[in-house]
């Protein structure tokens, strides 16, 4: 379908949603890591962080551009359904730049909180996750899990920084989330405790 152009002639550029399984920390930590993000992105010039309500651990996105079909969406919710995990501790105990080596060129670049050492129990989450994704048809994340929530990005490049306070995250629960990008708001559509 043809996008028609406004009066000025310009088409506007089409919707991108966003479906994926995340982990959100509770509100009072949310905060705590905005306002460090906000205190540690001044020092570099960094105008915008992440706001609280939006900052998550992303466990597998599902689809990028148009939005979940309503059969995608009933195998998504199948799989989450079928985890079987218990909760478990996350400690988030650096912050880095993931610039992929690029740190020569200009832009943008993910700024994240991260673990040194991801615990077993996050990794065999994803591992699940994956493979209940995967049964059902629908794509797959990477093969490698690294647990982290996105700060900012912009143009500063950090190395890697150890926490003299690391962040703890207590992980009782996943959530498949919709988004459109540059809204400024995510959708839970679904949660599920983890409990065995």
């Amino acid at each position: 379908m043809d996008i028609e152009p406004d009066m000025f002639g310009h088409r506007p550029s089409p919707v991108e949603h966003r479906s994926y399984f995340a982990i959100y920390p509770e509100p009072a930590i949310a905060q705590r890591i905005e306002h460090e993000a906000r205190v540690l992105g001044r020092q570099h010039n960094v105008r915008r962080v992440v706001p609280a309500g939006r900052l998550h651990l992303s466990l597998n996105g599902l689809q990028r551009g148009p939005e979940l079909e309503p059969h995608q969406l009933e195998e998504a919710l199948l799989a989450g359904d079928a985890i079987r995990r218990p909760a478990f501790d996350l400690i988030l105990d650096r912050i880095q730049t993931w610039d992929n080596g690029r740190s020569g060129r200009r832009g943008s670049v993910p700024t994240v909180l991260n673990c040194s050492a991801p615990p077993r129990e996050a990794l065999a989450l994803y591992e699940d996750l994956r493979r209940q994704i995967r049964q059902a048809g629908l794509r797959v994340g990477g093969h490698q899990f690294n647990p982290h929530i996105t700060l900012w990005y912009a143009p500063a490049r950090l190395p890697a920084l150890a926490l003299r306070y690391p962040v703890h995250i207590r992980v009782n629960r996943f959530c498949l989330v919709h988004s459109i990008a540059g809204a400024g708001r995510a959708e839970h559509l679904a949660s599920w405790p983890l409990k065995f």
